[in-house]
């Protein structure tokens, strides 16, 4: 667990390097074609890095399943796909509806899609959220 301090550090040297400008943002024509092209107006890589370096490659999102005995919450957070056109609902629980994979919608006349690993193997990291 970070304090309120270090979330903060954190936070602030997160986004120095995360949001590191394209080249050619300074360029008003080279600026809009790439936000056209790429849909964003900054480097991939710069944000994967600075995200993996804070948040460690190994932690999982969700903590393992709890024993019986252990009170459980249940979470789930939203989240889109790299293109931003996809809704998906990443959750710690498995619910009547879902199907027998990791991605399978639960409802057909829903607009997101759920996404629940099978095995442990499979789990989202932190950094990846």
């Amino acid at each position: 667990m970070w304090d309120l301090d270090e979330c903060t550090e954190t936070f602030r040297t997160l986004v120095k390097k995360a949001f590191t400008p394209r080249k050619g943002q300074s360029l008003h024509i080279i600026k809009h074609v790439q936000l056209l092209m790429k849909k964003s107006k900054y480097e991939t890589r710069a944000l994967v890095s600075a995200l993996q370096e804070a948040f460690k490659q190994d932690i999982v999102l969700f903590r393992p399943q709890a024993t019986e005995r252990h009170t459980r919450l249940k979470v789930a957070v939203t989240a889109t796909s790299s293109s931003g056109s996809k809704p998906y609902v990443l959750s710690n629980y498995n619910t009547k509806n879902s199907g027998s994979g990791p991605g399978d919608r639960l409802d057909s006349s829903l607009s997101y899609v759920r996404y629940r690993p099978n095995s442990p193997g499979d789990e989202i990291k932190v950094w990846e959220a």
